[in-house]
């Protein structure tokens, strides 16, 4: 059966605003740099309002979390861009975790060799230009830590790897804020982009789908890429950053710089994450999750993962496990090799 859904769609403008008049009546002009100085006040004031008003969010909110075993000390803003790797065990604090794609070129790690080094100094042009842009965006959002799995993971340690592997899924959860580099394929791409003087105007249109699955929206935001599929689940908030603009999102509302003002978000979304993410959610929102609906949501969440392009296979297992471990609180169910007691 068909369905008909309305959607915004979004025209950019290089040279003029007539088309933009034309289809709109409310043209709303971009900055021209993603990173630039206004959107970071914006950003700050989404974060802002999310903390002090937003009921779903507040509540899952940890404001003395357990800090990552290791988390980069980015430093204070107006500060010297000194970097370094610290020790956070028994320390709590805020932190932003960074969601990004590692891609082809090699891109700075830590590892047994460079461990004492990176916990002295990680010179600032050492990093990849997107590790360089987390940087600069956790210092403008004043918070003081950053973890990188790359950089805050030892990567040629088999055991540190396994350990740190399975907290994932803690870290993104309890972090104050996941920001991602949403369009860029690896680190020499950076998180920040350069844009065309432009202006862009949200037009309501109607698009009709040949079922009721809505399976084209799925990915629209994240292709099939080394974003870790568990970094889209169980953030609290997301700050995003693509190659046209930055946007917000977070358990209540979305926002962008077309829509500063933000939009009340309704998680109705029937793809898989957006599911688990719910249930995740609803032992402390009180919604309710249909158990036969998030079964079948975590089998083709699984279905989804070997799909990923991960830069080493073996990880598949470790990277998953955090969304497991949430989602068998949630559930309170056993699991045994990749299925659910009480769903066999």
């Amino acid at each position: 059966m068909a369905s008909t859904f309305q959607v915004p769609l979004f025209f950019t403008k290089y040279h003029s605003e007539t088309l933009c008049s034309t289809l709109s009546s409310k043209a709303v002009t971009s900055q021209f740099y993603t990173g630039s100085e206004e959107n970071f006040i914006l950003a700050n004031l989404w974060l802002k309002r999310c903390l002090s008003s937003h009921s779903r969010c507040t509540i899952i909110t940890y404001p003395s979390p357990a800090l990552p075993t290791r988390v980069l000390d980015v430093g204070k803003e107006g500060e010297p861009l000194e970097i370094r790797l610290v020790d956070g065990k028994y320390c709590v604090g805020q932190y932003i975790t960074l969601s990004h794609c590692w891609g082809k070129l090699k891109i700075i790690t830590t590892t047994k060799s460079n461990l004492t080094q990176h916990q002295s100094i990680i010179p600032f042009d050492s990093l990849s230009k997107t590790f360089q842009h987390a940087v600069i965006a956790t210092r403008a959002l004043s918070v003081r830590y950053l973890w990188i799995d790359s950089l805050c993971i030892i990567q040629d340690s088999i055991d540190d790897w396994t350990s740190e592997a399975s907290k994932m899924g803690q870290y993104y959860s309890q972090s104050l804020v996941t920001i991602s580099a949403v369009s860029a394929r690896g680190g020499e791409d950076g998180m920040f982009a350069v844009i065309d003087s432009r202006v862009v105007s949200p037009t309501p249109i109607d698009i009709t789908f040949p079922n009721s699955k809505e399976s084209g929206f799925v990915h629209s935001l994240y292709p099939w890429s080394l974003i870790v599929l568990q970094e889209r689940t169980l953030p609290a908030r997301m700050l995003m950053f693509s190659r046209y603009q930055m946007s917000w999102q977070c358990q209540e509302e979305m926002g962008s710089e077309n829509i500063p003002e933000g939009r009340a978000r309704e998680i109705q979304s029937t793809s898989h994450s957006s599911l688990i993410s719910k249930k995740l959610h609803s032992e402390l929102y009180g919604d309710q999750v249909s158990r036969h609906r998030l079964y079948c949501a975590w089998y083709n969440t699984v279905e989804q993962y070997t799909y990923c392009k991960l830069t080493r296979p073996s990880d598949i297992f470790e990277a998953i496990d955090g969304i497991r471990l949430a989602l068998q609180y949630a559930l309170d169910d056993e699991y045994v090799a990749g299925i659910w007691k009480q769903d066999i």
